[in-house]
């Protein structure tokens, strides 16, 4: 805290406290000026990337891999990787949940015998996940094996990931959007996520699966999922990365929507935009080199508003 009091003295000068009001101004700003980056719809810069994207992903589930070491610590044998990457997909999509502070807890006074704010029960209500048993906001991202991530969100953690009338997949209609921005091209590409996402989307798609009354997974079918689950820890790697980045963002006490002029939507989606920053001049753990080989865009490319 003293350094961030120091920072506001040397750079802004002043009291910090006066630097509260432009801190609300500037993700509402970055939130407005970049919302057809960060969002879904972000991915129309990239939609002629999409083969490029799909090789990236077939040459890391071709190459070999050990298992990680068993209950016992018991290290497997090398795996060979696969021949042929068997569904057509350009990144990766998943959801994940920041916590909030409880919204309007508390006494609704200072005084003794204070009763409960109004509207605690349905705000709480509202934004409690038993899954996880947590308040918090929940944001659908995609992505891409440059690194570049694009995020539907925040909505409240209640909501599921894919199924159901009110899922949050329903909600961005992103299968939808993926059909149309490939109309004209000769190839379509899916999103690639976990089991939850197994919905039978034409652009959405997940593990091979058994059904009841289908006969069990082949050999091949397994080895598939076990490839492709290596490739896919990519896109919990960038949610890392950005809690890693923006503690904050981890924290429920900076993460307040019960209050006057909140602001933690925002503050998500800016952390997000800037971490696809940090990506494009600095590369990731998740992209580039290390996993893909697929190079994040330049940083004017990126913010390059069309």
């Amino acid at each position: 805290d003293d350094d961030h009091t120091q920072m506001c003295d040397d750079i802004f000068g002043g009291s910090e406290k006066r630097w509260s009001p432009a801190w609300r101004w500037m993700l509402f700003y970055l939130d407005e000026r970049y919302r057809d980056i960060l969002g879904h719809q972000g991915l129309l810069r990239f939609v002629g990337d999409f083969p490029r994207f799909y090789d990236a992903i077939a040459q890391k589930v071709k190459q070999n891999y050990v298992h990680d070491e068993d209950e016992q610590n018991n290290t497997h044998d090398e795996t060979d990787g696969l021949r042929i990457l068997p569904f057509d997909i350009f990144g990766f999509i998943d959801c994940s949940i920041d916590r909030i502070d409880v919204p309007f807890s508390g006494p609704a006074g200072d005084y003794e015998g204070a009763g409960r704010k109004p509207w605690y029960y349905p705000a709480q209500r509202a934004f409690y996940t038993r899954f996880k048993k947590l308040h918090g906001i929940k944001v659908e991202t995609v992505f891409l094996p440059n690194g570049m991530s694009t995020v539907f969100g925040p909505v409240s953690a209640r909501r599921y990931d894919a199924t159901g009338v009110n899922g949050v997949l329903q909600m961005s209609n992103l299968n939808a959007f993926l059909v149309r921005i490939q109309t004209h091209y000769q190839h379509e590409y899916a999103a690639f996520g976990d089991s939850v996402y197994n919905v039978n989307l034409r652009c959405i798609r997940s593990y091979f699966r058994r059904y009841v009354g289908q006969p069990p997974l082949t050999a091949h079918e397994r080895a598939c999922n076990d490839a492709i689950k290596k490739a896919r820890l990519s896109i919990e790697l960038s949610y890392a990365e950005v809690s890693d980045l923006f503690e904050m963002c981890a924290n429920p006490k900076h993460n307040k929507l019960g209050k006057t002029n909140p602001y933690a939507i925002e503050q998500l989606r800016a952390a997000h935009l800037l971490c696809n920053i940090y990506t494009c001049l600095n590369a990731d753990k998740c992209c580039g080199h290390n996993m893909f080989c697929c190079r994040p865009p330049a940083l004017e490319d990126y913010l390059r508003l069309q």
